[in-house]
């Protein structure tokens, strides 16, 4: 629908007016293994967002001097980065012995601004080592979905509610969203997770949240009208920074 501003645009308008990061000059490099205790240099604190995780990051005496370095678990190197500025670390073990390792990093770019990104890691109890988690769009049409082989499909008071099937979600992720023939959300680059509720009456509402990896989160509203000349619009959107928490 041309009445709809591509994504692409508020992510332009969003890093366009990103605020630049200080000079933090050349930090001393930590190496993290998370297998063992922590660096004297690193702190740690229980997860807000995952029960039972740990959340690791540079405490604020070493902020501006210091930063993680190398990423590891009882010596297998996960992650390296010499370019980063700034880096955050969350680690869950699950309950089948799963380890879920997410890293939050900072960049300053050519004009000395700061970006983010996150990066996924898994290692199952029959893997040998971790594995970067890249996950495959799946497209949705919210009109005529009745498969719950991949989206589970909860409905509650506040409408339908359509997400990944917790057992595939380091798998899959909802990626294109249309309602019937109309196309609604079709940004999946960098997409690391979607939500989709649709509240049905005389006129349907749609909300799509949506995090990336650029740690972004957008909940966009749509309403669809139905007539004589049927309309689809977006209405909403709200724009959130991602905390690793």
């Amino acid at each position: 629908m041309s009445g709809i501003v591509p994504l692409k645009f508020f992510l332009f308008v969003l890093f366009g007016k990103t605020i630049a990061a200080p000079s933090l000059g050349n930090k001393i490099s930590i190496n993290l293994d998370i297998s063992g205790d922590a660096p004297e240099q690193v702190g740690s604190l229980p997860s807000v967002e995952y029960p039972g995780a740990v959340n690791y990051f540079m405490k604020r005496t070493y902020y501006f001097s210091h930063v993680m370095g190398s990423i590891s678990d009882a010596g297998e190197i996960i992650l390296e980065d010499p370019q980063v500025t700034s880096r955050r670390v969350l680690v869950l073990t699950r309950e089948d012995g799963t380890k879920y390792v997410k890293v939050s990093n900072r960049y300053k770019n050519f004009r000395g601004r700061s970006n983010r990104k996150i990066v996924e890691f898994i290692r199952r109890p029959v893997d040998f080592y971790y594995t970067q988690i890249f996950r495959a769009p799946l497209k949705l049409n919210v009109k005529t979905y009745d498969d719950d082989s991949f989206i589970k499909v909860e409905n509650g008071e506040t409408g339908k509610v359509f997400t990944i099937r917790d057992e595939l979600k380091d798998e899959l992720v909802i990626g294109a969203v249309n309602y019937g023939e109309y196309n609604i959300n079709h940004d999946i680059e960098g997409l690391m997770e979607r939500t989709v509720r649709v509240v049905e009456g005389r006129v349907v509402y749609i909300i799509i949240v949506s995090k990336y990896v650029n740690g972004i989160e957008f909940e966009m509203k749509y309403k669809f009208v139905d007539g004589r000349i049927p309309s689809l619009s977006r209405f909403s959107i709200t724009v959130n920074i991602l905390k690793l928490r």
